[in-house]
C-alpha cells in the first residue's frame, strides 16, 4: 500500500506526536509499506535520525507565509503532485485542527475519492477550560473539527480517554473509529548501553535519587507542582533531586530560585539527540508526570520502558497507561503533596522501588 502520512507539525519541532509520526511512518516501511511523510517547511535543520520513509516539505519559511495562504495553496499542490507521484492509496493526517482543516479541503478541491484517516492528538479535540486548554472551547474551531472528523474516512483513537472525547463531539460516528494507541520501540529503551549518566551530564551527587520529567513546558504539563513538590520532598530527603528534560523549561528558573531549590532542580532545556535523552531515562530513579491532562503520553510508555518507578496525576491520558498500583502510583492532580508522598513512598521502600521498576518492564 502507498501511504501519505500528513502533520503540519514535525520534526526537528519535537514533541509527542512528532515522534510518533516518525516512529509510525518508520514501521509501516519495515512491514513493507510504501510511505511519505508530509509537513510543512521549517528554518530548523532536520535531526540526524534514521528515516525509512521519504519526506516531503510545503510551505515557506519565512514569516507570515500562512497569513497570507501562501502555505496552504503550495499545501494543495505539492499533495496533489505527492498523490500522483507515489500512487497514494490513502492519507492519514495527525490533528484535526490545521493538518485536518487542510486535508479536508483538499479532497473537496483536489481529489475527492481518496480515502483519509484522521489521528487524534488531544488539544484538537480535548477540553480544559481551567487553564484555556483545547481548539474545542472555541465554538468557530469546534465546528471545524466535528466537520473534519465527519468528513473522515477513518479515525484512530489514541486512547480510551481519547474515544470518549470523540464520542462527545460526534456520537452517532463511532463505527468508523478504531482504537490505535501510540507505542514506542521498546527494544530501544531496553537494550540501551547508557554512555553518560544523568549525574555526570548533570553534576548530580553520586548518591542523588533522581526524579525526571520530560515534555516541552506549557501549562498543561504541571511541571510547577513537581517543583513546588520538591520543596516538601527535600524536607525529609536531602538526596533528592528533579530533573525537567524539555524545550522552554528554563522559563520554570524563577519558581526554582522562589523556592531557593537551585542545585535541586534543574533545566536543561531541550534535547534534541534521543541518545542522550535516553542516558537520563535509564539512570533516573522515578518518572514524574504531573500533567493536567494527555492523549495518551509517550513519555509515560518510555519511563515505563526504562524500568523506572512512575508517579502521574490521574487524569485523561496519564490513566490510560498506568492504570493501577501494579504499574506506578497515581496521584491528585494540582497537588504537590501527593506527588511529595509518592516520592516518599517509593524512596522509603525498596520492595516498593523493585516491585514497581519490574511491572514497568512487564
Amino acid at each position: 500500500m502507498n501511504i501519505c502520512i500528513f502533520s503540519c507539525s514535525f520534526l526537528p519541532q519535537i514533541g509527542g506526536m512528532q515522534w510518533l509520526v516518525h516512529n509510525l511512518a518508520n514501521a509501516l516501511r519495515i512491514i513493507g509499506q510504501n510511505v511519505v511523510v508530509l509537513t510543512k517547511r521549517v528554518k530548523e535543520p532536520d535531526l540526524e535520525i534514521k528515516q525509512l520513509y521519504q519526506l516531503e516539505k510545503f510551505g515557506f519559511a519565512f514569516k507570515g507565509a500562512g497569513r497570507t495562504k501562501l502555505n496552504f495553496l503550495s499545501f494543495l499542490f505539492r499533495l496533489q503532485k505527492i498523490c500522483q507521484q507515489y500512487e497514494i492509496n490513502v492519507i492519514n493526517f495527525h490533528s484535526a485542527a490545521y493538518s485536518g482543516t487542510y486535508l479536508t479541503a483538499y479532497k473537496k478541491f483536489m481529489n475527492g475519492n481518496i480515502p483519509i484517516v484522521a489521528t487524534l492528538h488531544g488539544e484538537d479535540i480535548q477540553k480544559l477550560p481551567e487553564i484555556n486548554y483545547g481548539y474545542c472551547l472555541d465554538p468557530h474551531w469546534e465546528k471545524k473539527i466535528v466537520k473534519v472528523l465527519k468528513k473522515a474516512d477513518a479515525i484512530t483513537a489514541i486512547s480510551e480517554s481519547m474515544r470518549k472525547d470523540i464520542e462527545y463531539l460526534i456520537p452517532n460516528m463511532m463505527p468508523k473509529v478504531h482504537d490505535v494507541p501510540n507505542g514506542i520501540w521498546i527494544d530501544k529503551f531496553l537494550n540501551h548501553k547508557v554512555k553518560q549518566n544523568i549525574h555526570e551530564r548533570f553534576n548530580l551527587p553520586d548518591s542523588a535519587k533522581v526524579i525526571i520529567s520530560v515534555g516541552r513546558n506549557r501549562i498543561v504539563k504541571g511541571f510547577e507542582y513537581g517543583i513546588k513538590a520538591m520543596d516538601i520532598i527535600r524536607r525529609k530527603f536531602s538526596d533528592v533531586c528533579y530533573v525537567i528534560i524539555g524545550k522552554g523549561t528554563e522559563n520554570l528558573l524563577p519558581l526554582v530560585r522562589k523556592f531557593n531549590l537551585n542545585g535541586k532542580v534543574v533545566l536543561p532545556g531541550e534535547m534534541q539527540k534521543r541518545e542522550e535523552l535516553l542516558d537520563c531515562y535509564r539512570s533516573s530513579d522515578i518518572y514524574l508526570s504531573p500533567s493536567l491532562i494527555e492523549g495518551f503520553s509517550l513519555t509515560n510508555l518510555e519511563a515505563l520502558a526504562s524500568g523506572l518507578s512512575c508517579i502521574v496525576t490521574d487524569v485523561p491520558g496519564n490513566r490510560d497507561v498506568i492504570k493501577d498500583w501494579y504499574d506506578g502510583i497515581r496521584v491528585t492532580p494540582k497537588s504537590p503533596e501527593a506527588i511529595a508522598e509518592a516520592v516518599s513512598k517509593i524512596l522509603s521502600n525498596e520492595q516498593v522501588r523493585e516491585r514497581l521498576k519490574e511491572n514497568s518492564l512487564k
